[in-house]
């Protein structure tokens, strides 16, 4: 086995993680006890790794627990993990999703993480059956100013993501919260991210009022062209499919958006398109009686 570790009480804590696969499965269980603890520097450093999945028993990740494993670019855990100690994800500059299966029905997992990191942060929560929420956290800077008369330094953030932190509370989102903050990040995050946001709430629905499916729409609508773009240009087939089912790609312009595609080079989505045309827009032949 890959790991190091030790029995505290009947339970187990991972010390280290020896391997080099990048796909690392942390054990349920260890000699027939759960494993609880995620321990501290237990993967420090490790710059094979690029996902990590950690089993429903885990309830804590100690500090440093991950720290400096630059490569890694998704999490995932349950939300019985209600202690992420102080730099567990210290310089992981790569990790951006987390896929969260929600048992207990506690936020406290989520809200330790959002606090943490700064980068953007893409989160799939994954409710009992079929429903599941994804949401983006832009990211946010920090900055420290001097109050010369004050004799103090204060510190100054930029961007979205603070206040779409704030929205995150012990046992549940503000959904929202969440959805009225995009007024603010209309104003400071790019249109790749502000479109992101609304494609991932229009698709899931999870709590969406009318009020903020009606903003969403608008605003895919208003920069259709620039989102076609860069879905193109980054082969976002997710995001390609999305246009196409949504309709914002439709019969009227789809020969528009296949001629870009032809343009960049991008085979692959003139396939999606065209497959797409043949499957739901077929030109019934006419029929004339005689």
């Amino acid at each position: 086995m890959d790991f190091s570790y030790r029995t505290i009480e009947e339970r187990i804590e991972i010390t280290a993680y020896h391997g080099s696969n990048s796909v690392v499965y942390v054990p349920e269980e260890i000699d027939g006890r759960s494993v609880t603890v995620i321990g501290k520097y237990a993967f420090e450093g490790n710059n094979d790794i690029l996902e990590v999945v950690l089993p429903d028993s885990v309830e804590r990740i100690g500090s440093h627990a991950f720290y400096n494993c630059r490569r890694v670019e998704k999490m995932r855990m349950s939300d019985r993990i209600v202690e992420t100690e102080d730099g567990a994800f210290k310089n992981c500059r790569s990790l951006r999703e987390f896929q969260i299966r929600v048992i207990l029905h506690k936020m406290t997992c989520l809200k330790n993480l959002l606090s943490e990191l700064s980068q953007e942060l893409h989160i799939t929560l994954e409710y009992t059956g079929q429903e599941q929420s994804r949401l983006v956290f832009p990211r946010y800077l920090y900055d420290y100013e001097d109050n010369v008369q004050a004799r103090i330094i204060n510190q100054v953030t930029y961007g979205s993501g603070v206040h779409y932190r704030e929205c995150m509370k012990e046992r549940a989102i503000d959904y929202r919260g969440y959805d009225e903050t995009f007024h603010v990040a209309l104003c400071q995050d790019t249109v790749n991210t502000l479109f992101t946001i609304a494609r991932y709430r229009l698709n899931d629905r999870y709590e969406l009022t009318q009020e903020a499916t009606a903003v969403y729409q608008n605003y895919i609508v208003e920069h259709l062209k620039e989102i076609i773009e860069i879905a193109l240009k980054e082969s976002n087939q997710e995001a390609l499919l999305f246009l196409l089912g949504q309709e914002y790609i439709n019969p009227e312009n789809v020969e528009e958006v296949l001629v870009l595609a032809h343009q960049q080079g991008n085979t692959e989505s003139v396939g999606i398109l065209l497959d797409y045309k043949n499957q739901h827009w077929k030109i019934k032949k006419k029929e004339f009686v005689l």
